[in-house]
């Protein structure tokens, strides 16, 4: 498992990660079963569809959002772990990324040209502001 801080309780559940980089790439992809070219039309596939059928759309999705986190600067920062998932099978990561390092939205971009799809996976600041400068960024005082 992931390794945290003494004494913090990780802010996002797996399961709740994967269903929010689903419906956040699915939402801000561009371009119009799983066609050949451009994204389905609806996602209504993934309510009756077969897990071999679901997760080679998932997948890919679940992939970059984790490099988000690994990659990125942030308590969540690892680079160990981002060699690993910034490299997403059948995707180019295109050079356009945020990831200031003094807190605030970080995203990396992923493209299949040939089959025009595109997806943006971004993350916010950190939760816990005893993070670092990142998870302070959205606090008040």
């Amino acid at each position: 498992g992931r390794q945290q801080a003494a004494g913090m309780v990780s802010p996002i559940s797996p399961r709740l990660l994967s269903l929010l980089a689903a419906l956040t790439a699915y939402a801000i992809a561009f371009a119009g079963a799983l066609p050949d070219i451009g994204w389905p039309s609806s996602l209504e596939f993934i309510k009756d569809a077969p897990d071999d059928e679901v997760f080679p759309f998932l997948e890919p999705i679940m992939n970059m959002t984790t490099a988000v986190y690994v990659c990125t600067f942030g308590a969540y920062k690892n680079e160990s772990k981002c060699e690993r998932w910034r490299h997403v099978q059948g995707w180019e990561q295109d050079p356009l990324e945020s990831d200031p390092e003094c807190g605030g939205m970080r995203a990396l971009v992923y493209r299949q040209p040939d089959r025009k799809r595109g997806v943006i996976v971004f993350r916010g600041t950190d939760l816990h502001p005893e993070l670092g400068v990142s998870g302070r960024a959205d606090s008040c005082n």
